[in-house]
């Protein structure tokens, strides 16, 4: 999923301009273009600012439904874990570079491309 390009459609569909999001969530609208032009890698707050700035859920930014509709219906998402949720809180409380790093080697264990994303 092209984080960049679900954001960007998200944020049009709901007729906002990158200004407008920038009041509702308080994040500069140059860092919204950096990312969706895919200059910039968000953090985790942000996607988290973004989803709300946007009155969508946060999986909503990353889920396609099978259709090719970019919509899923909540009840298909399932809770989350306690042991998810801890992993979660651990993962909010690293450095930004901390976080890439791990993400570079859950990618890779995982079998994907770990330079995309």
């Amino acid at each position: 999923m092209d984080i960049a390009k679900r954001l960007r459609e998200l944020r049009l569909a709901k007729g906002l301009s990158e200004a407008d999001l920038e009041t509702r969530t308080g994040i500069p609208g140059a860092h919204l273009t950096a990312v969706e032009d895919g200059r910039e890698k968000p953090t985790i707050d942000a996607l988290e600012s973004w989803a709300r700035g946007l009155g969508v859920e946060m999986y909503e930014l990353f889920v396609i439904g099978e259709s090719g509709s970019t919509s899923v219906e909540p009840d298909r998402i399932g809770k989350l874990t306690a042991r998810e949720e801890k992993l979660i809180r651990l993962f909010r409380l690293l450095s930004q570079t901390d976080q890439r790093d791990l993400l570079f080697v859950g990618r890779k264990m995982a079998g994907l491309n770990p330079d995309k994303g």
